[in-house]
Parts: structure tokens; sequence; C-alpha cells
């Protein structure tokens, strides 16, 4: 009998071994999906720590991960630079970012030393078809269904949770429903440390939510910047450089009263996705851009800020609204 409980030592991975590996599991789980169709990641995790389609379950910040596709997931950094924002590779949750619900942790946007300096622009005009929407906007959400998603999404622990705004959208790509709703909401006491003091979270479609910071709850936008960025999830799914990946980045933005129509895409460096148009209402604004990305244009590897989402807006008069910093 070996009395010793500690595993052998193993050597590590050597990158050719690693890459391979990878491709066994991603052709494994492809082979599940005889459609041919990518799921989902996401940079967030859902409320209520179930997985759905497409969506990594989590319970805590140490909690596990599933997909029904390959996905390759991706915290979103809050910076809105050039009318672009810059998702980048990370793990979510990481700067101590309140839980949303009992169950789940929320992802919160990066410190501002990770946050990208200069956006890339696509060299190309290529685009990509997508499972795609060109507009999300469903007019106003019901009293009910808002209720329903505030309740669930709030700190642990908190005595009170009230939606500030909300918004029924349709949700574009390959989910189940094909709508949800979108909540802005403030729970009483909020979370200690001075980050998160408000207790405001961005509760997006398929139950996934984003803390909001202090700072960006106090910044306005300007005639310079007409949209302030309160919280954002993204994803890349897929195997990235020998197989398409599927991009989806969802935002919520506090907006300038002239911004009538807001508009956005998923842009890398070979190319980009179509324009779909957002919603826009009461001073908030919401995005959500879709797009395949082809094989051979994305490699998760190397391209750790190689796609964004890129932000226009318009007046009522049609004339476009600066959105940059």
């Amino acid at each position: 009998m070996n009395p010793q409980l500690d595993p052998p030592a193993v050597p590590p991975l050597t990158p050719a071994r690693r890459a391979r590996l990878r491709h066994q599991v991603l052709d494994q789980a492809s082979a599940s999906d005889p459609t041919g169709r990518l799921a989902r990641g996401t940079g967030s995790h859902p409320l209520s720590g179930e997985a759905t389609s497409g969506t990594p379950a989590t319970h805590g910040r140490a909690g596990g991960r599933r997909w029904l596709a390959p996905a390759l997931a991706v915290g979103a950094v809050a910076a809105v630079a050039a009318g672009t924002v810059v998702v980048s590779n990370g793990r979510p949750g990481t700067d101590g970012a309140p839980a949303a619900g009992p169950s789940a942790s929320v992802s919160a946007p990066a410190t501002p030393s990770q946050q990208p300096t200069t956006p890339r622009t696509p060299t190309s005009s290529a685009t990509a078809s997508a499972p795609w929407l060109a507009e999300v906007d469903l007019g106003p959400a019901g009293a009910a269904e808002t209720a329903a998603v505030a309740k669930r999404c709030k700190v642990p622990g908190a005595k009170k949770v009230e939606p500030l705004w909300s918004r029924k959208v349709a949700v574009p790509g390959i989910r189940t429903p094909p709508s949800g709703v979108v909540v802005l909401t403030k729970s009483t006491p909020g979370q200690p440390g001075g980050t998160y003091g408000q207790g405001l979270f961005a509760c997006f479609p398929a139950g996934m939510s984003a803390a909001v910071r202090d700072t960006a709850w106090s910044e306005q936008p300007t005639r310079a910047n007409g949209v302030v960025t309160l919280a954002d999830t993204g994803s890349v799914g897929g195997a990235g450089d020998d197989k398409p990946s599927f991009a989806s980045f969802q935002t919520l933005f506090r907006a300038r009263p002239e911004i009538a129509r807001i508009e956005s895409r998923a842009t890398w460096r070979g190319g980009h996705g179509q324009w779909t148009k957002g919603a826009v209402a009461g001073g908030f604004a919401y995005t959500h851009s879709t797009a395949i990305i082809p094989a051979g244009e994305y490699d998760p590897d190397t391209q750790s800020n190689g796609v964004q989402q890129q932000i226009r807006a318009f007046d009522a008069d049609g004339n476009q609204v600066p959105v940059r910093p």
C-alpha cells in the first residue's frame, strides 16, 4: 500500500501536444452538433447557476464550466475607444465584483490598467454571415417580466432590489427563447468596498449579468462622447484558427438625450459583421452584436484584443453623434 496521498508529478504539455488535445476535444464536441451551428460561450455567468444553450454554469468564482458546443469564454472590458467596445481575453469576476443571486458570480469590467489603448480596425471590407438580426428592440418590457428578472439579479442578502430601467429585446443567434428582457437594477444595501457600493447590475437575456462600477455610474456622456459604458458581456466561441468562431457582445450604455438610434457590429482583423440596431429609451441604450468569424481569421491564442464591438449613434435627424472618449 502506498501511503503517499499526493499524485505523481506530471510534466507540462508541449504547445503541439496541447493544440492536438484541444482540437480533439473540439472535434468531439462538434460531432455532437449535427446542425453545424456554434453555440455561444459567455464572459459572464448565468444567474441560475445552470448551463443554458452554450452558457457555462458557475457556482461562485471557482465554479465549473460546460458548453454544448466549442466555446472560448472571454471577459468584456468596459471601454469605449473611438466608437469601439473592445473585448479582451481574461477571467471575468476576478476583481471583487459582487455575486448576483445566491449561486452565481458576475463578470466585472477590467481595471484601468487592463484597458486597451489603440483599437485595431478591420483591414478588409469582408463581411461574415451569422445568426443575425437587423434590430433587437421589441419595445417596453412588461412590469411582471421586469420584476421577475430584477428579483434574480441582485446582491446576495440585499433587503431591497428595484428595477431602474428595462427593455424587451430580441436575441440574435441560436438561443431559445428568441427574446428576453434587459434590466438595470439597484440592490440595497450595495456591495461594501467602494467599487460597487451603489449595488447596480445590468441584467442581460439568458440569465447573464454584469456589475456596474460606481465610477461608471457617476460618469456622464458628453458632446464629444455621447455614451458611457455601464456594463457589458461578450464571448468568442469556436475552435479558433481552423474553424468558424461565433462572436456575441451585449452592452448597456448611459446615452445623451439627442441619441435616437444606436447600432453595433462585431469587427476583427480580417473583416466585420453586419450592423444591428439596438434599443434607446429613457437615457439608456442597449446593443447586441453577433457574427460568425470565418475560419483562419481569429486565433484565440494570439489575438487577445482581436475582436471588438463597434458602435455608432445618430440623432432623430440622422446626424451621427460622436461616441468616442
